[in-house]
């Protein structure tokens, strides 16, 4: 090494010693040992030597035997098992109560009473077997919007919100108990929004399909289903008709009201058309009119004279003194007798009258039914676009319920 030269002091480099003159000096370590190593290394493997053999030596009924391993990891899997079923249980029962905190058909499934009351059906057997025959139809259906002219539709469709089960029984809560849409929407967790769409959804929905059903029934389905007390004294019987009202707001327009004007209900209303079978059934709902039209002037609108037969006979009331329209197509009229100018009737005549009512109470008591749904108990002019649709609908669910009259 020159002696002006200084050592660079890298990591590892060591030995190296500066003397008094300025110059460096480097000292060799001694080499280690390696007869130490050698022993240290023979201690460790003499050590494992005899553990090895210590444990070969130990006795036979110190070692665990795998047999009873196996026994003991297998109770510790069951007991594992066991507390897995009944955390599953417990998380079930936990499913269930949140289920019925939330609202829907499922909090009534045991309670006939209750499915009654909030959809009309009589049990909620029935209610199933009704969602399970409109289900087809309703997983297909396009919830209904409003578009401007000449918008593009979108085909995507939206997630539904609600169960499909639940949007039926969400529409037969509004038409049965005239529930507010904005309590439905707090009920089922939804915007006001959805439930109007909805409920716009499934009255267009149900209508198509309810009134795509056969509900003229032929003359021999009415005669298989006749009661004895009208096959006793009516047997020719084909419908009883009669017309009702179904009260609306009043308009502030003064022809609006005018038109609508009843003189009988003395206040705006809605007339309709009804013929039900001598069972009961509905068979015939006209369209819904403006309350100042007349019976007569209704039943020539609404089509029914096109369908009744020669040989038929319509019961009716008073009112509907249409006997000339069924003259020409062969079909008798059934109505109670008239007083004129006699002061009192005659024994016969007060039993004819008797009798008529007796058979044609069976009218009203359908109608009855229909206005058991309190949407109709006062129809606001903001549903005149849909009342017509609602008006057939739960007249038809009607029919799902059991017979007015047992046919024994």
């Amino acid at each position: 090494m020159k002696p002006d030269a200084v050592p660079s002091n890298f990591e590892g480099c060591t030995g190296w010693e500066k003397l008094l003159d300025g110059t460096y000096k480097f000292t060799r370590k001694p080499p280690k040992d390696r007869s130490v190593v050698h022993i240290e290394k023979q201690i460790i493997l003499d050590v494992s030597v005899d553990e090895d053999t210590n444990v070969g030596n130990m006795p036979q009924e110190s070692q665990p035997s795998l047999q009873q391993q196996v026994i003991e990891l297998q109770q510790a899997l069951a007991a594992k098992d066991q507390e897995i079923a009944k955390k599953e249980s417990t998380i079930q029962n936990l499913q269930v109560a949140l289920q019925m905190e939330k609202w829907g058909i499922h909090r009534f499934t045991t309670d006939n009473e209750k499915i009654k009351y909030y959809t009309g059906f009589v049990s909620y057997d029935l209610f199933l077997r009704f969602y399970e025959a409109v289900k087809p139809s309703a997983d297909h259906m396009n919830s209904a919007y409003y578009y401007r002219a000449g918008e593009k539709r979108s085909l995507a469709g939206r997630p539904r919100t609600m169960l499909l089960i639940d949007e039926l029984f969400m529409f037969l809560m509004r038409i049965r108990i005239n529930c507010a849409e904005t309590d439905l929407a707090v009920r089922f967790g939804v915007s006001d929004s959805t439930v109007s769409r909805k409920l716009l959804t499934w009255t267009t929905l149900l209508y198509q399909i309810l009134g795509s059903l056969p509900l003229w029934l032929s003359r021999d389905d009415v005669k298989q289903s006749m009661p004895p007390c009208f096959r006793s004294e009516f047997p020719s019987t084909r419908v009883i008709i009669d017309c009702t009202e179904i009260p609306t707001q009043y308009a502030s327009s003064l022809v609006l009201n005018s038109q609508l004007y009843s003189t009988y209900k003395s206040r705006p209303t809605l007339k309709c058309l009804v013929g039900v079978s001598p069972s009961g059934a509905f068979t015939f709902i006209s369209h819904l009119f403006c309350g100042s039209m007349s019976d007569i002037a209704i039943t020539k609108l609404s089509g029914l004279l096109d369908l009744l037969e020669p040989g038929d006979m319509v019961m009716a009331d008073k009112g509907f003194n249409i006997g000339k329209l069924l003259e020409g197509k062969g079909v008798d009229l059934n109505l109670p007798p008239f007083l004129s100018s006699m002061k009192q009737f005659t024994p016969d005549e007060i039993e004819q009258t008797e009798q008529i009512a007796s058979a044609r109470i069976h009218v009203e008591r359908a109608i009855g039914r229909v206005k058991e749904y309190s949407i109709f108990e006062k129809v606001p002019l903001s549903m005149i676009g849909s009342v017509n649709q609602l008006w057939v609908v739960a007249c038809i669910l009607c029919n799902f319920q059991p017979p007015l009259i047992s046919t024994r």
